[in-house]
């Protein structure tokens, strides 16, 4: 008999461009979408109503969010857990030190603890909106000694399978 995995479908989001996409920008905290952010934001065909948003509580991510009118939801939280590796200014909120950077192991760490939340969630239609790092993190499978995660763009919404098992 073969044996079927079980899954639970989470949506992954990319928040919108800031000046730090584009090498602008790279000594402000908590930065903003930018103008090309904006855009995409409003160019989105993204239209889809959730149980719950799990939001990365960095400004970028709550503004792509707030910004895409496609996107409705019953509740939201907004979660350390998903939030940028902290490695450069633009991820760190305004009263954070920037100079206690996190290591490879403790975002690994953090990206278990989240994958661990999302599996306790009993909705089902669930929006992640989050970063480029994080996500790749998330979505990265082991072979070989060698991890390989899903990039997504700015603003790119990817369909991904958590195991349950």
């Amino acid at each position: 008999m073969r044996h079927l995995k079980r899954m639970k479908v989470v949506d992954l989001l990319r928040h919108a461009q800031t000046n730090f996409n584009i090498k602008k920008d790279v000594i402000s905290k908590n930065i903003p979408i930018n103008s090309t952010g904006l855009k995409q934001c409003q160019e989105s065909e993204i239209s889809k109503h959730y149980e719950m948003v799990v939001c990365s509580p960095m400004r970028r991510c709550k503004e792509t969010l707030a910004n895409i009118q496609g996107i409705t939801y019953n509740q939201i939280v907004h979660s350390d857990l998903c939030r940028e590796h902290q490695i450069a200014n633009c991820d760190f909120l305004e009263h954070e030190d920037e100079n206690i950077l996190e290591s490879e192991e403790e975002l690994l760490n953090r990206v278990e603890k989240f994958r661990q939340f999302l599996l306790t969630l009993k909705e089902d239609k669930i929006l992640v909106v989050s970063h480029g790092d994080f996500l790749w993190n998330l979505t990265a499978k082991k072979v070989d000694d060698e991890r390989f995660g899903q990039w997504l763009d700015n603003c790119q919404l990817y369909e991904f399978e958590l195991d349950l098992d």
